[in-house]
C-alpha cells in the first residue's frame, strides 16, 4: 500500500500491517482541563473535531471559568526521521475572552481524544494539523486554550 508522510509530505510504499504505529506508548500524561477552547478561525480544526464526533458547548456554560494558555519554548527534534518536532511548552494561567472561541467539553464521551488531537506536545495532533503546526514556534502563544 502507498501512503503519504506526514510531515514531509513524500509518498512511500508500506506493508499493512506492518510497522505502522506499532510503537505507540504514552510517554506523558496531563490533567485533563474541563474544556478546551478552539479558535473559531481554525475551520480545519473544527471540522476534524466534528468529524470525530466531538461536541461543542456554549461559552456562557463556562463564564466565569479560569483559563490557561500555553507559550512554546522549544522545538526538540524527533528521535525517528518522519516524526515531527516536539515542542517544549509550559501552561500559565491568563485570563482569555471566550467569546472568539468553541468550547468542548473534555467531560463528553470521547473527551479523552481531545488531549489527544489538541495538546501541543502530542505527537499524533498539532504536529500534523497544518493549521495549528504552524504556530509551534519558539516564543509563539499556542492557540487552543484550557478551561480549567
Amino acid at each position: 500500500m502507498e501512503m503519504q508522510s506526514a510531515s514531509k509530505g513524500e509518498i512511500a510504499r508500506v506493508r499493512i500491517p506492518g510497522a505502522y504505529l506499532s510503537r505507540v506508548q504514552a510517554t506523558s500524561s496531563i490533567r485533563l482541563p474541563a474544556a478546551y477552547g478552539v479558535p473559531c478561525n481554525l475551520a480545519g480544526v473544527l471540522a476534524l473535531l466534528g468529524r470525530h464526533g466531538l461536541a461543542s458547548a456554549s461559552p456562557e456554560a463556562s463564564r466565569p471559568s479560569a483559563t490557561e494558555v500555553y507559550g512554546i519554548e522549544a522545538m526538540t527534534p524527533a528521535g525517528e526521521a518522519d516524526a515531527p518536532a516536539i515542542p517544549t511548552c509550559s501552561a500559565r494561567a491568563e485570563s482569555v475572552n471566550l467569546d472568539g472561541f468553541v468550547l468542548f467539553p473534555a467531560t463528553q464521551t470521547g473527551g479523552r481524544l481531545l488531549a489527544l488531537l489538541l495538546e501541543p506536545g502530542s505527537q499524533f495532533g498539532p504536529p500534523r494539523l497544518p493549521e495549528l503546526a504552524e504556530t509551534l514556534r519558539p516564543g509563539s502563544t499556542y492557540p487552543i486554550i484550557r478551561v480549567v
